[in-house]
């Protein structure tokens, strides 16, 4: 009697070949760039805050200092979008629709964050990490979903790298903002 070694014959299906090629291109470009923005809410206001003290005269020092505000709704935006990422998939129809949604609002919330008003900044700050936070929840469901499970340990760490690289990015960008001069009064103007 001839023994079948094909799995079809016991009854258990092979699997399919992993494409390596989409995965790497969805998990580095899509997950990566896309939670890099979750980064940047995090550390986006370590480098301009004291710029906007100076801007709109507001104590740099202090527990609830306006500085220490603006400071803080970036990653409480985060943590609320992360909460309300899982009630919101459903309301939207769907991951990809949530995903474009959730861009075209932090386009909307990004150009609240360049007005010179100090509520429509700190306002635009929350929203953005709020869309930041469901985007990453968005995309750990997605990469989920897409990436099979005997795989899944070598494309699950990109996205909370993409988010240690934007937080990288944001903080290497400020090596390039303008330092106070004590002997030029015009330095931050």
């Amino acid at each position: 009697m001839e023994t079948e070694k094909s799995g079809e014959a016991n009854g258990v299906s092979e699997e399919p070949p992993v494409n390596h090629g989409y995965l790497i291109y969805f998990a580095v470009v899509l997950c990566m760039g896309s939670t890099c923005q979750a980064g940047w809410a995090v550390a986006e206001n370590g480098q301009v805050g004291f710029i906007l003290a100076e801007k709109f005269g507001w104590e740099k020092e202090g527990l609830l200092s306006n500085i220490t505000i603006v400071t803080i709704l970036g990653p409480m935006g985060l943590a609320t979008g992360s909460f309300l990422g899982g009630k919101v998939i459903a309301r939207a129809g769907g991951i990809r629709r949530l995903i474009i949604l959730t861009n075209l609002l932090a386009i909307i919330t990004s150009l609240l964050k360049i007005t010179l008003d100090p509520v429509s900044i700190m306002l635009g700050r929350y929203l953005y990490g709020t869309c930041c936070g469901i985007m990453n929840f968005c995309l750990s469901k997605a990469l989920n979903d897409t990436v099979p499970f005997k795989v899944s340990q070598y494309y699950s760490v990109l996205i909370n790298s993409g988010i240690c690289f934007g937080i990288f990015f944001s903080n290497f960008l400020g090596l390039l903002v303008p330092i106070e001069d004590q002997d030029d009064p015009n330095s931050l103007q």
